[in-house]
């Protein structure tokens, strides 16, 4: 008799969506997001943004099996973190708030998720900070799809460094966009130095950075 060994063929996982950012965010990278993309590593299980503000690269990465985003700012760790645990809170965020309603918002001693996006979305700059007139109806870009890509993620606040020490494992990339000092004024949450970043980077023993 005459024996047939039929190789296995395993069902892949759908691709996952190349995703918009849900707020705008001062020196964010969304404009060249796909070129940082093409300067990844071809083969790794797990991405990690220890700085992610507005996440345009994390949002358009569509690769890794799991994801670590970090901010310093509990502001924006908070939006993704309610994201994450409450999507429809997110997705139900209304926005195109007044100049009155923005600087009342911007008051507040505890700030939303929505109050965040707000901010945001209606800033010079997208820095939070100086109420801008878009001119037009801002759209809410938090979806479903959204949602499904932070199943797949941990959200942190935490040092950067404390951030790379963890996550030092293998087939692991870290992708790092530091707000530097030069443009510190800038951030709620002051810059780093190149150097700064540069020595912590090497101290990674198993990881990739970029």
């Amino acid at each position: 008799s005459t024996c047939v060994k039929y190789k296995t063929i395993s069902k892949q996982e759908p691709k996952q969506k190349s995703l918009r950012p849900v707020i705008p965010y001062f020196g964010g990278k969304t404009k060249v997001a796909s070129k940082i993309i093409d300067h990844l590593p071809k083969d790794y299980d797990t991405y990690v943004e220890p700085m992610v503000g507005g996440g345009s690269v994390y949002w358009k990465e569509n690769k890794a099996k799991k994801y670590v985003i970090n901010d310093k700012n509990k502001e924006i760790y908070n939006l993704y973190k309610t994201a994450k645990n409450s999507p429809g809170t997110v997705k139900s965020c209304k926005l195109n708030p007044s100049k009155e309603k923005f600087k009342k918002i911007k008051g507040k001693s505890k700030k939303g998720a929505c109050d965040t996006m707000n901010l945001f979305k209606h800033s010079y700059g997208a820095q939070g900070e100086s109420f801008a007139k878009k001119g037009r109806k801002l759209q809410n870009t938090f979806t479903d799809d959204h949602a499904e890509k932070l199943k797949k993620t941990t959200v942190l606040n935490q040092d950067f460094r404390s951030v790379l020490k963890k996550h030092d494992n293998k087939n692991t990339i870290i992708y790092l966009d530091p707000p530097y000092v030069k443009g510190g004024e800038n951030y709620k949450e002051h810059g780093v130095t190149p150097k700064e970043v540069c020595d912590s980077v090497k101290k990674l023993k198993k990881a990739k950075a970029i």
